[in-house]
């Protein structure tokens, strides 16, 4: 397990966050009270332990940034023309080296030699680069700030133990002006001991169908959809047709659901990607972009994307953490409340450990139910709510019975009250 102690993290305050070994965590609250950048914070370390880490598809950090161009080009991050992650922008001159290994030492020793403050090693300048770049653009925010007056910046102070040992991150984002302050100062303002990976690799999928647009580069894109990109053109693994199958099937069960018209999941629904042209919705035989698509059709289109790498994880013995906000957006409240089984076959089939925050009681309806069915331990779920004290929010955990009914929850007793008009 991993517990998370939560100083600062927007407006949450002195909380405890725990993470199980495999299963859902949901947090719930009222817009602003920061359950958004907590999730995607979390989900923006453990991508940063990912994308420094070594694997075997995935190779080493020196491999990929020395000799592979395909991997290469998920730390080559271009904001309005400016580069955000990108090591060689620290070279100031060509650069000799006999191994991969050596090249990554290399970079290291010219990071470290042209700023003013300690920054480690190469991974440490990435793993901060990255962090801050996941954070940021999740929250719709360049990783600096231009505007004057100046937005607000977000602050995040976590600690997270596990498997013995600590890990403290702390960081002030957007940073400063970079045409002012250089970009020294991204890195500066992030504080991360990244975690040993534990076994656990990170996606921070932010809002889905924003992610879907990243990937696609419609946005400027997180480095977690640019790594999905960059693995789904250069890598094939056997897919999970059940999983692909439970996607289909939520579609068509709730236009069934809602319309009354008929569709067969595995005959009249596809979703499906060309090369070339990107995402693509089959309904009835005729074939529909996902730029013409609902932004609820492209929500769960992410959620395709990501089933089709879960075995990416399994080839490289890792727990996928994938953390999710507000997956029920743009989706009829049906679809929401099927979601929670799909979540409940990632967890199944790949250990998986998915962080959710959520305004959505038909979404924690759907997770309530899936606990009764015994699609997902009592053991395997978090609830959490986040209450207002003090002109700050805590986070309060809900308790579970077997029969997965969540007790003392707001968010329940509000949708009784106003489906029972009390």
């Amino acid at each position: 397990m991993l517990k998370v102690y939560v100083n600062t993290c927007g407006p949450i305050r002195d909380s405890i966050l725990e993470l199980p070994e495999r299963g859902l965590v949901v947090i719930i609250g009222p817009n602003l009270s920061g359950k958004s950048l907590l999730v995607s914070s979390l989900g923006g370390v453990f991508a940063a332990v990912m994308l420094t880490d070594d694997g075997r598809a995935f190779k080493s950090l020196g491999e990929r940034l020395a000799g592979d161009e395909a991997w290469r080009s998920l730390y080559e991050l271009d904001v309005d023309g400016r580069n955000v992650l990108d090591p060689q922008s620290y070279l100031t001159m060509d650069v000799e080296y006999e191994s991969p290994s050596d090249y990554v030492k290399v970079l290291s020793e010219v990071i470290h030699k042209n700023t003013e403050y300690s920054i480690g090693s190469l991974k440490d300048y990435l793993a901060r680069t990255i962090l801050a770049a996941e954070i940021c653009l999740a929250r719709g925010v360049k990783p600096w700030l231009k505007e004057a007056p100046p937005k607000r910046p977000f602050s995040v102070d976590l600690k997270i133990e596990g498997g013995g040992t600590t890990s403290f991150v702390s960081t002030k984002l957007p940073a400063g002006d970079p045409e002012r302050e250089g970009y020294r100062e991204l890195v500066k303002s992030v504080s991360l001991i990244p975690l040993p990976s534990l076994g656990v690799w990170g996606l921070n999928i932010s809002r889905p169908n924003i992610f879907v647009e990243m990937y696609h580069e419609r946005r400027v894109p997180t480095p977690s959809s640019r790594f999905v990109r960059v693995l789904r053109e250069n890598y094939s693994y056997t897919p999970d047709y059940a999983l692909f199958s439970s996607i289909k099937g939520l579609v068509s069960k709730a236009w069934s659901e809602i319309s009354g018209m008929e569709l067969d999941s595995e005959k009249d629904v596809d979703i499906f990607e060309k090369r070339g042209e990107g995402l693509k919705l089959k309904v009835f035989g005729d074939e529909y972009p996902w730029s013409l698509t609902s932004d609820g059709v492209v929500n769960l289109m992410a959620l395709w994307l990501v089933a089709g790498i879960m075995p990416f994880f399994r080839h490289e013995g890792k727990r996928p953490l994938l953390s999710v906000e507000e997956p029920e957006s743009h989706l009829d409240p049906y679809s929401a409340y099927l979601l929670p089984r799909v979540y409940a076959e990632l967890v199944r089939g790949f250990d998986a450990l998915i962080l959710v925050a959520t305004h959505s009681e038909a979404f924690v309806k759907g997770v309530e139910d899936s606990i009764s069915e015994g699609l997902l331990d009592p053991g395997e779920v978090g609830i959490y709510e986040t209450r207002g004290e003090k002109k700050a929010f805590r986070l309060h955990r809900c308790e579970i019975d077997e029969s997965g009914r969540i007790r003392n929850s707001r968010l329940t007793t509000i949708a009784r009250k106003i489906l029972l008009k009390t």
